[in-house]
Formats: structure tokens, C-alpha cells, sequence
């Protein structure tokens, strides 16, 4: 069972509104340590790396973002070094 804070069990908007609810609300060490703007490079870094992502999971880069990507990209950037 996945929890409303897994970016893997977003299918919809109303999926990724729970899941940034949920992220907001954490308590995790990480956010805790993030400014906005660390935050936002990291998104950066993220996006900027999504074929090397996708790659070393052996699937394609989707040609549209998805909301499930949304929140994979999001949910990565907590813990982007």
C-alpha cells in the first residue's frame, strides 16, 4: 500500500494537490533544512537530469510532463544534492 506521500500513486490533479498537502505537512529532517530558493535550484537540478533519471531506469523520457512527473520531480528536489 502506498502512502498519500508516495509521487508513485498520482494519477490525477486532485492526486497531486494530496500529495503537496502531504509533503507540506511533513516532518522530515530534509524540508526542515531547505530554503525556497535551495528548493527550487534543486527542482532545477532535477528536471535538468530527467534523462539520465529515466535512463538508469531503463524507461523513456515521456514526450508531455504527467502529474505523477510533477510530483516525482518535486519530491525528488527534497533530497537533490
Amino acid at each position: 500500500m502506498h502512502s498519500k506521500t508516495d509521487w508513485r500513486t498520482i494519477e490525477t490533479r486532485d492526486d497531486l494537490f494530496v500529495f503537496l498537502c502531504s509533503l507540506a505537512e511533513s516532518e522530515s529532517h530534509a524540508l526542515e533544512n531547505l530554503s525556497a530558493q535551495m528548493y527550487l535550484e534543486a527542482v532545477v537540478r532535477v528536471v535538468n537530469d530527467l534523462r539520465g533519471r529515466f535512463r538508469n531506469r531503463g524507461e523513456a523520457v515521456p514526450e508531455q510532463p504527467s502529474w505523477r512527473l510533477i510530483g516525482e520531480i518535486l519530491d525528488a528536489a527534497i533530497v537533490y544534492d
